[in-house]
Formats: C-alpha cells, structure tokens, sequence
C-alpha cells in the first residue's frame, strides 16, 4: 500500500474493523498518527453508521470454568429480512479484584458511541468509581466519584448517573446527581479536561424521585440524556405518576415531561 496514494490508503483503513486498526497502528508512523487522530475516528464512526444496524444484548451467564458469571455480548444484525442473531462472546470487561479475589459489583447504565458507561460500587462512596469502557479496544478511563458527594458522604445508590456526548462542544459528558435531604448536588466530568465541575440545579428536579437503587438506567439520545422518574405533582388535575427528566448536555439544563400510560410501560420494557 506504500505505492498508493494516502487518500486511498485512508479510505481503505476507513472500511476495516477497530481490531484491525489497532494491528495495523505499527505498521508506521504515519498509520499510527492517522488512526489514533479524532478526525479519523469521527469518520470511522460515521462509516459504521452508515452500515445496517446492530442492537447489542448485554447479559451475564456462568462460565465453564468457575461458579463465577460472566458478561457475555449477544449482537443482533438488522436487515430487511429481519433481526439476524450472531453468536455471543464473551467480554473481557476490565473489572478490578480485590486482595481477597472477590470481583467488585458493577452496575451496567448506558453506552454511547460504543463506550459503554458503569458505576463500581464499593463498601461506600469513597471506594466507588465510575468507568468508561470501550469494548473494541479495551481502553477504559476511570474516574472517583465526585468530591462533593463524598464530603456528604452520600448514598451511591441514592444517586443519578448518566453519560453521553455533547455535539455542540464534542465532548463526551458524565453527568452524576444526588439529593441529600438538603438541596441537590450536581457534578459534571468532561472527558476531555478529566475535572469535575458544578451544575446548578433546576426547580423541576424538586419534583422527581429516582436513583440507581430504582434499576432506573439512564438512555442518550441526540445530545441529551434522559431517566424514567416518579414525578409528584398534578397536571389539569390529573395524577401523573411517571415522567421523564431530561438534562441536555451542552445547555447543561433540565427538563421534566409526562408519560402517558401506554408510553410508560414500552419504555419499562426496553429500560
């Protein structure tokens, strides 16, 4: 391929899967540079968006070998045919053991982009973590619960997760809430600086009830993020039970919607 020209080189390393662009990043340096380069990988990704879809089946089973369960990833390729299943595999997630062996307990949230976001909780908050992992390469970032939440020494379980990507900015956006009986504390940890920082809190959150120990996850779609909540309130008088909280992750703003009833069950189904 030296002999090509280096648009047809890069158009030819667009079309190949992540694992073999991580082989093919010792090939040179030039190779290295372009596939480790943002621009490459905003387009790689575009590339695969423009491929049929394929809705990824998180679970956990016990492996052969020990009374351990094991994450393993079942991929459904959508066609015009209709959902096509693959084999599952199983995921070598980057899981921390302690002095003991014992595998931390993990909590599976959402995935954007192919990252997928997890919260470790530990015996309280200051030995839990939050981690993002790409699953392609096996890179992770981790990052310690947030300071302000661990001075309240508040509950991980009362607390509210979520993460995903802020076009407007292009950054991928963490996002962890918790109400301590006082008021709500709202941290955001941009993955480009690695800082955590406060968001002021919105007067719809007044109204919400939810938290991680509701096995509510949290879903991004097109720049926001979303949570299932118990909103207590009334609207035209009539009682609404459930609603949607929105945070928007380049205004950094919130929004509550209602659910109608039908709605609300789908969306318990898919969550």
């Amino acid at each position: 391929m030296a002999q090509l020209p280096d648009h047809i080189t890069d158009l030819i390393l667009l079309n190949l899967p992540v694992k073999t662009l991580l082989r093919f990043r010792s090939v040179c340096r030039r190779w290295n540079d372009t596939v480790t380069s943002s621009t490459f990988a905003k387009q790689h990704m575009k590339s695969v968006a423009a491929t049929p879809a394929a809705c990824c089946n998180f679970f956990y089973s016990k492996a052969s070998s020990c009374n351990q369960f094991c994450p393993r990833l079942s991929v459904f390729r959508i066609s015009s045919a209709g959902p096509v299943r693959a084999t599952g595999r199983v995921l070598h997630l980057p899981f921390r053991v302690d002095a003991a062996g014992v595998r931390k307990t993990w909590i599976h949230h959402s995935s954007c982009d192919g990252l997928l976001f997890m919260v470790e909780l530990g015996v309280d908050v200051r030995s839990s973590f939050i981690r993002v992992w790409n699953p392609a390469t096996g890179e992770h970032k981790d990052a310690a619960w947030p300071r302000s939440l661990t001075d309240m020494d508040a509950n991980v379980m009362d607390g509210w997760v979520g993460f995903g990507h802020a076009p407007r900015v292009d950054d991928h956006k963490i996002v962890v809430m918790c109400d301590s009986g006082h008021g709500w504390s709202i941290q955001i940890l941009s993955l480009k600086t690695n800082a955590w920082r406060a968001v002021a809190a919105s007067p719809c959150l007044d109204s919400v009830r939810g938290g991680m120990d509701q096995q509510m996850n949290s879903v991004a779609v097109d720049g926001s993020v979303y949570w299932i909540v118990s909103v207590k309130t009334t609207e035209d008088g009539i009682y609404c039970e459930h609603g949607l909280l929105k945070f928007d992750l380049d205004e950094e703003t919130f929004q509550v919607s209602f659910i109608i009833f039908y709605l609300q069950l789908k969306l318990f189904e898919i969550l």
